[in-house]
């Protein structure tokens, strides 16, 4: 346990798998959601250190080594959770007084099984971190019995998982405080290929938390359907920290829709006008317009993903996301006219997708033409409204064995898929033999 007066803090970001950092070709990107953690600890005068294992296995071993903490939190998605897991045990063999605390996507959606998470974990945060964070640091040295009073927090006692006494109400305005930034080793992030030839150093952010759309596959089905903006003074000053402090030179926003208020889009941009940064972002089809992508691009956008998935309306429909064709071609086609890259990311072996279906939207993507695609094998997430549905027809078991990279090998890593025509070895080819004819000639020629 920390001697000092000042309380200690180790974030951990686990690997994907359980012993090696991001799959090939992924983007590798600053964990924003700790340097928030942290950003919000500060706040309290806390000794916050991070572990980013997508970088090195070896840092949270380094970090241990150095000294003992007094709560160590570690965050994922489902896919990531055998290593929480492993992480929790390494602590507890490392640091046997650090009270350990899990949060993230996953155990947000999983809350009713998160007692079986590990007896080496203490505490479950669920939801926006950093309030019930803060508080929960404020109480060490404790035990788990000691955060009975701490809202969002599940405690693991013994074999029982305890529920929280409250649950935060999630504000329509974010707080104004800006990630931890000088945690992050800019020089060793990188973006997958599909974003183009970018500037380092790269740097993400996000401007609004949650989803307006209601996409049944999409994990923020779980938690509700709402959309929080981060106060546009706080967005104009981290551009300038990452940009001035930093010499970021690239920023990718990770918002969810990050066109949906043109509004603040346009705000956005001029802001990013003073700055010389280029950035990147996700959209919807649906949520730009020639006259926004003119002064998207005016201010030094150089990529858009578009979230396409399929144009096979009855799926689209079974998906709850409808975006017709005709706004995928408008805006691909616009945003190239103003010398934006267009990524398409598609979803192969969704519900109903037949190897018909599949070749079609293939067939109809390469004439509309974007500059790259990004191919996903359709996966099921917990908390989702697919995955709901997935139970009922006992497509999956009731307790799905979430991340274990043995029952689901390569990808989607750890995760379950769910197709009635091809399997999971079927669709992992297609993705390959795809990619391979995406690699041998332009997105515009006939598949």
């Amino acid at each position: 346990m920390n001697c000092e007066n000042r309380k200690s803090v180790l974030l951990v970001n686990p690997p994907y798998g359980l012993a090696q950092p991001e799959p090939n070709g992924s983007s590798l990107v600053p964990p924003l959601a700790l340097g928030y953690l942290a950003g919000a600890l500060r706040l309290d005068n806390v000794d916050v250190q991070l572990a980013d294992m997508s970088l090195s296995t070896d840092s949270l071993s380094q970090k241990l080594g150095e000294k003992e903490y007094d709560v160590v939190g570690v965050t994922g998605m489902s896919p990531q959770l055998p290593s929480m897991i492993k992480i929790a045990g390494d602590v507890k063999r490392a640091c046997p007084d650090s009270l350990v605390v899990v949060g993230g996507g996953h155990v947000t959606a999983t809350v009713p099984s998160i007692s079986s998470l590990s007896s080496n974990v203490d505490a479950v945060v669920v939801g926006d971190g950093e309030i019930p964070l803060r508080m929960v640091v404020s109480r060490v040295p404790c035990s788990a019995q000691d955060l009975a009073d701490v809202p969002n927090v599940w405690r693991l006692v013994g074999s029982a998982a305890v529920p929280p006494i409250s649950i935060l109400p999630c504000s329509k305005k974010l707080h104004p405080i800006s990630p931890a930034f000088d945690l992050f080793s800019f020089p060793e992030y990188q973006l997958s290929q599909s974003w183009g030839n970018v500037t380092p150093y790269i740097a993400s952010l996000i401007t609004s938390r949650g989803c307006p759309f209601k996409c049944s596959y999409c994990s923020n089905s779980s938690v509700g359907s709402n959309i929080r903006y981060v106060p546009l003074a706080t967005v104009e000053r981290e551009i300038h920290t990452l940009a001035v402090q930093h010499g970021v030179r690239t920023i990718i926003f990770w918002d969810d829709t990050f066109t949906f208020s043109r509004k603040r889009t346009l705000a956005i941009c001029e802001m990013l006008k003073k700055y010389d940064v280029d950035w990147l972002c996700n959209t919807r089809a649906d949520c730009v317009d020639p006259n926004l992508l003119e002064c998207m691009a005016d201010s030094n956008c150089r990529s858009i993903l578009f979230g396409v998935e399929t144009f096979a309306e009855e799926i689209l429909t079974s998906l709850d996301r409808m975006v017709p064709i005709g706004s995928v071609r408008a805006a691909i086609t616009a945003a190239k006219s103003f010398g934006i890259r267009t990524i398409a990311s598609m979803m192969i072996g969704c519900p109903g997708q037949t190897l018909e279906l599949l070749r079609s939207d293939f067939e109809l993507l390469g004439g509309i033409g974007p500059d790259a695609v990004r191919i996903s094998v359709f996966n099921i997430l917990p908390g989702t409204r697919i995955y709901e549905l997935a139970v009922s027809r006992k497509w999956l078991p009731q307790n799905v064995p979430w991340g274990d990279t043995s029952l689901f090998p390569g990808h989607p890593l750890g995760l379950p898929t769910v197709n009635e025509f091809l399997t999971r070895t079927q669709l992992q080819q297609n993705k390959q033999i795809l990619e391979q004819q995406l690699a041998k000639q332009p997105v515009s020629g006939r598949f």
